[in-house]
Order: C-alpha cells, then sequence, then structure tokens
C-alpha cells in the first residue's frame, strides 16, 4: 500500500511536469544534443560555458549520451528518449535497492529508501529533466550492494566492479575520485591478485578514453567543465566569461576556499533537512542523549558495517572538491544522502527492534515535502508565466534561418536574460547551421567587445541592447549581424 501510494504520487508529479511544465532544461538539451555526435567530434551546437575556447564540449562525458542515443534509435521520439531513459534507470535503482536491503535484512525500511528515490524533490528533477544523476546513482547502488555482499570478493565480482566503474567515469566526472579511493580498499584489504588487477583494468581503460579526447582537444590531462572554476574567487560563476581574473597568492586561494566550503556545508544541510535523513538522523540524536549509547555500533567482526561505511565515507570525498566548482544544489549531494541513511539504519536496526514509527515519519515527511516543492513551482511558473514564454517565436525563427544564410552567419550570441531563456535557444540551435552562443551570466558592456573578438562573434540575439557599440545592420527585430 505504501509503495504504490509512493508510485501514484512520483507519476502524478511527472505527468504535472509534462502538462503545467513543458520543456526541459539547457542540461537536458546539452545531454540530447551530444547523444548525436559522441562519435563525430564531440561537438555540440551550442555553447554556454567559457572556461575553454573550444567548440568541442568539455561537459559530460560520453556514456550517458551515449545511452540516449540507443534509446532514440528505438523509441524515436526525440529528447523525450532521456526521460523514459530516466525512469527505467529509476526502476532499476528501486529493484537494486530492494536486493540490498534484503541484503542488510532492512525489508521494514525499504519504503523510507524507495519514497527517498521517487519523491525526493532535486533527485525527482534529474529523472523528468533527462538528466545523469539517475544513472549515477544506479551505479553507486551496484557497487555497494556487490560490495557488501563478501568480506572478500571473488574474481568474477571484483571484475564487475570495475565494469561498472568503467562506465561511471564516463558518466560524471566525480567518480574517477571515487575510483581512486576505491582502489586503495580494493589493493590493501582484497586478498584475491587476479581479481584486483581485472577491477582495475576496465576504469583505466575509460580513464584512458577521456584523457586523450582531453589532450586532443583542450591540451590538457583531464578536461571538465568547471575545473578552472576550483581556484577562482567565489563570485566566479560557472558560466561568467573572465579571461582576465587574476588567482591571487596562496593566501588568497585559502581564503577562497574556506569560503567556498562553508557555503558547501551550509547547502549539505540545508539540503538535508527536506530529505529522510534528517528523520533518521535526528532519531539516532534523541537517542543518544536518551542515554541509549548503543543506538549505533560498528560490531568489530561486522564486515557489512565497515564495508558501508568506508563506501559512504568515499562518496563523502567528492562533496567538497564539487563545492569549490561553485555546485551545491541538493542533487549533488543526494547519493551521499542516500548511503548515509542506508548506513544509519543498518547499525540501528543491530539493535532497535523496531523502527515503524521512523518508517511512517520518513515516509509522511518525503510527501510532505514533494507536495511543497510542487506547489512552489506551479506558484512560481504563474508569477514568471511571461518570461517563461518561447525565447524565440515561430516568426523569427523564420528569419533567423533566412539571415543566416543571407550573411554567412557562423556564430551568433544570444543575449538571455534567464533559464527559460537559454533553454529554448538550445532547442532552437540544434537544427540550426550556425553556432549558438548562450550569453554569459557576467556579459556587459565592459566585456563584450572582448568577447566578440575571442569567439569570433558574426551576430547577437537581443530582446533588449546588444550593448555593443560595434557597426551592425539589423536583420530581424532581434538579430543583429556585426559589420567587420
Amino acid at each position: 500500500m505504501k509503495i504504490f501510494l509512493c508510485l501514484t504520487i512520483f507519476l502524478g508529479k511527472i505527468i504535472l511536469d509534462v502538462v503545467l511544465f513543458p520543456g526541459f532544461t539547457v542540461d537536458s538539451w546539452t545531454y540530447y544534443d551530444l547523444s548525436k555526435v559522441v562519435f563525430s567530434g564531440y561537438e555540440p551546437s551550442f555553447i554556454r560555458q567559457y572556461q575553454y575556447n573550444s567548440t568541442h564540449s568539455p561537459s559530460f562525458p560520453f556514456f550517458y549520451p551515449l545511452l540516449i542515443q540507443l534509446a532514440d534509435k528505438v523509441l524515436n521520439i526525440g529528447i523525450y528518449s532521456s526521460l523514459v531513459l530516466n525512469v527505467f534507470l529509476l526502476m532499476t535503482c528501486c529493484i537494486v535497492l530492494n536486493k540490498m536491503l534484503n541484503r542488510l535484512k532492512l525489508q521494514q525500511e525499504y519504503i523510507i529508501m524507495f519514497s527517498f528515490l521517487l519523491l525526493y524533490p532535486p533527485f525527482f528533477q534529474e529523472v523528468a529533466y533527462g538528466r545523469s544523476m539517475p544513472l549515477a546513482t544506479l551505479e553507486l547502488m551496484l557497487i555497494g550492494n556487490i560490495f557488501i555482499s563478501q568480506q572478500y570478493l571473488s574474481t568474477k565480482k571484483l571484475f564487475i566492479i570495475g565494469l561498472i566503474f568503467s562506465a561511471s567515469i564516463l558518466t560524471r566526472f566525480e567518480f574517477i575520485i571515487l575510483f581512486a579511493i576505491f582502489s586503495l580498499w580494493v589493493l590493501f584489504k582484497e586478498k584475491n591478485t587476479v581479481g584486483k588487477l581485472l577491477f582495475l583494468a576496465p576504469p583505466l581503460i575509460s580513464a584512458f578514453i577521456w584523457t586523450t579526447y582531453s589532450e586532443r582537444y583542450f591540451n590538457t590531462l583531464w578536461v571538465t567543465e568547471s575545473s578552472k572554476l576550483i581556484l577562482m574567487p567565489p563570485h566566479i560563476g560557472v558560466l561568467d566569461y573572465a579571461p582576465t581574473i587574476e588567482i591571487g597568492n596562496w593566501l588568497t586561494i585559502a581564503k577562497n576556499i574556506i569560503i567556498k566550503e562553508i557555503k558547501t556545508f551550509t547547502s549539505f544541510i540545508l539540503w538535508g533537512v527536506v530529505s529522510p535523513l534528517f528523520i533518521i538522523f535526528s532519531h539516532v540524536i534523541y537517542k543518544r542523549i536518551s542515554h541509549n549509547k548503543k543506538i549505533l555500533t560498528i560490531k568489530k567482526h561486522d564486515y557489512v558495517s565497515t564495508k558501508l561505511l568506508f563506501i559512504t565515507i568515499t562518496i563523502s570525498s567528492v562533496v567538497p572538491i564539487i563545492g569549490l566548482t561553485g555546485y551545491t544544489d541538493g542533487r549533488y549531494f543526494f547519493n551521499l544522502y542516500l548511503f548515509i541513511s542506508i548506513f544509519l539504519l543498518y547499525t540501528m536496526a543491530v539493535n532497535v527492534s523496531n523502527n515503524y514509527k521512523i518508517t511512517m515519519l520518513c515516509l509522511t515527511y518525503a510527501i510532505i515535502f514533494s507536495s511543497v516543492w510542487t506547489v512552489g513551482r506551479v506558484v512560481k511558473k504563474n508569477i514568471l508565466d511571461e518570461k517563461s514564454q518561447e525565447y524565440i517565436t515561430a516568426i523569427e525563427k523564420q528569419g533567423l534561418r533566412q539571415c543566416i544564410e543571407e550573411y554567412n552567419v557562423k556564430r551568433i550570441l544570444f543575449i538571455t536574460a534567464n533559464g527559460f531563456e537559454q533553454a529554448s535557444v538550445s532547442e532552437r540551435s540544434i537544427k540550426s547551421t550556425a553556432l549558438y552562443l548562450l550569453s554569459p551570466s557576467n556579459i556587459d558592456v565592459k566585456n563584450i567587445n572582448n568577447f566578440i573578438r575571442d569567439y569570433n562573434i558574426d551576430a547577437i540575439y537581443s530582446k533588449n541592447s546588444i550593448l555593443t557599440d560595434s557597426r551592425a545592420i539589423q536583420c530581424t527585430n532581434n538579430l543583429h549581424v556585426l559589420i567587420k
């Protein structure tokens, strides 16, 4: 009954998203766009980040776009293939989670984690918008389930974990860090020498593939969309154009890191409050205050607790690094919340005979915050309804095509005001012969001319000022072709 309730709410939210929030995000269109060029240079139809001046993508490794490509070949429904793919990945997560919790003898607590997977708002949006986090979650759950299955893993299981890490490294960049830390356990704790070699080989091949791509197109060992931001000041955003920023001395760097990590830790706490982890952790604290000191115990010879703790700590290691790039959304903490919750539930189950009340509290908590989130989005949509209208209308689309052909326009800068407009431009770019560039978040009259020069801009599309004093021909109401 509880599982049916969660599924009903989840499906209702998916339908609401399709009806009330049609369209996808810029990330969604980036993944779909890249799915069409996995084997042909990995050059997207639009650019939105300017840490590197390249037409090749430093964003998102190949594996998830490849899965979207395969799904679209079967379904032939365009970008909605990524949504169908993610629902399938989510259902697979639920199956793996069930196996994992059965192994841990946490059948009663399954509904807690099930509701967390289906209803936690930031993760739900990852599913609905066709982004890669559900795949990353599935990969971590597969690794975790196999990892805790034996004290010393067999050759076959070590090889399978290696294969999963191989795919995960080409799913999200942070998995290279997880692999490096996990390798320490395999090398020093596992006893199967052949298994160790089979574990290491596939991930190293994947790392070599991305390294080769990085060296060829970016002249760097390991390119990511935001690697240059790690040492940048906190005010520099992911989507900023900042060609002359001085990093500063070591004292300035240390100060910047501390400020970013405080922001990351604060976000981790705040997003955690709207997850079932808050109820579970509060219960642990309450029991400790009540002098029940055995509420959490890791038995000396209980390898499962030790392994769960290790994989949780391993996942937590990437949070500070992600925080240095400026990403502090709840979606980036989801997998850590998930594994902390499983670890706490397992260690509590050893000493607490009945977790029914906790289960019902967590389920109620998840439903309430999921509902509040959806209502809030509906209200926000109504307030911003005018801004959320299509940025490039059908009439403008025809005019754009004519101007691109008439003036041989190769690159267009679109000066946008919000994410709705950027998503609209992203969608339109995929069938255009010109390369679309989404305006950096800090573009203004002071740096526009440098940007035009650095990125060889041929035209500017703006519903307001084009910011530059360069000579231009107004080809449509909003498109201005620069005279060079």
